[in-house]
């Protein structure tokens, strides 16, 4: 499967008429940023993380159950984690 690039770059706003201002604004493609500091151009990166079966299950049965989707789930975790001081190494 091949994605035809070409031309991407002069399409515009669609339905917006030739001499409308609005349609010289190009057309945004993609997801949008989870971070509204991103630059634009640049993408969110994409974690792809193993899990044992029973904890996909749990994690996403949980997350369901309280309105989550899997991925704010993580981030959310992820977040918590990094605001956690970190405990020195015992020797």
């Amino acid at each position: 499967m091949t994605t035809d690039h070409i031309g991407l770059t002069d399409e515009h706003a669609p339905g917006a008429p030739p001499d409308d201002p609005v349609a010289s604004i190009p057309a945004r493609r993609g997801r949008p940023p989870l971070d509204p500091r991103t630059a634009p151009g640049a993408c969110s990166p994409v974690w792809h993380v193993r899990a044992p079966l029973r904890l996909d299950v749990a994690a996403r049965d949980r997350a369901a159950q309280e309105g989550w989707d899997l991925s704010t789930l993580v981030r959310d975790a992820v977040a918590a984690y990094l605001r956690a001081p970190s405990e020195p190494e015992s020797t």
